[in-house]
């Protein structure tokens, strides 16, 4: 029988620094074993994805690349502008966002807001298992928020997350993550796979389709997500579970 090559990851790398743009991309050749892209402006970024496409497995972009032409105009960091440009081209890509600085949190609480997923945030200099984890959820469609972009104390982590978002959002991500200990440890296991169909679900659990659905259906009624709310009727469910479960791993000491 031949052997099967399996597929190649492809890495989108864009950081202007020549330092960091050469450590990371030794890492992710060596130790992530894919394939780098990499990429010195916003410009050049989407030269690169239109290039790559849908072979993109993982972009890392440093969120706040230096303007260079009159097109950089927008008031966005134009890391969080190639976010929805990687996205729209390949949205099964994930995007690693990071910098220097930790003040864009609100950046990236508003993508999540919107749907977006397969989206993390971790601060430059971070430890490389810290960046590997943040590889592998992103990978898998996941979020990962780096508890040093937060604070130090739970108190000024939950209160830092949830001032990122917009108040009405802010109030529901806080009662769906206080209603989680309600849940059955299964009914848990299906909410922290709910950005995956319910076929990938089914699989990965060992359960029947209809089942999942069936858990889903209950975790929606349980958590009063099963209705439209108030202000927020624009945002989908899909975001304030994800949200809500970003908030409940980082109490859980699980952000990094």
């Amino acid at each position: 029988m031949p052997q099967i090559i399996p597929k190649a990851s492809h890495a989108l790398l864009v950081e202007d620094d020549p330092f960091m743009r050469s450590a990371v991309a030794d890492f992710l050749q060596e130790e992530m074993q894919m394939a780098v892209h990499s990429a010195v402006s916003y410009e050049e970024a989407c030269i690169k994805i239109a290039e790559i496409g849908e072979n993109c497995d993982l972009a890392l972009v440093d969120i706040s690349l230096p303007r260079r032409s009159n097109a950089d105009d927008t008031r966005l960091p134009l890391g969080v502008k190639l976010v929805r440009v990687i996205k729209e081209k390949n949205i099964a890509c994930g995007v690693v966002l990071w910098s220097a600085y930790t003040h864009f949190l609100q950046e990236l609480m508003e993508l999540i807001s919107q749907g977006y997923q397969g989206l993390a945030y971790v601060p430059k200099g971070s430890r490389t298992q810290v960046l590997q984890t943040a590889i592998e959820r992103v990978m898998k469609g996941d979020v990962f928020l780096h508890r040093a972009v937060l604070g130090d104390s739970r108190i000024n982590i939950e209160q830092t997350m949830l001032s990122a978002l917009d108040p009405e959002i802010a109030r529901i991500v806080l009662t769906v993550a206080n209603r989680f200990d309600s849940l059955s440890p299964r009914q848990m296991q299906v909410v922290e796979r709910m950005t995956k169909t319910p076929a990938v679900i089914a699989s990965e659990l060992n359960l029947e389709v209809r089942t999942v659905r069936n858990y889903q259906d209950a975790i929606y009624e349980r958590l009063g997500l099963r209705d439209a709310w108030g202000g927020a009727q624009q945002v989908r469910r899909d975001p304030i579970i994800t949200l809500a479960l970003l908030l409940h791993r980082l109490r859980q000491s699980q952000g990094a």
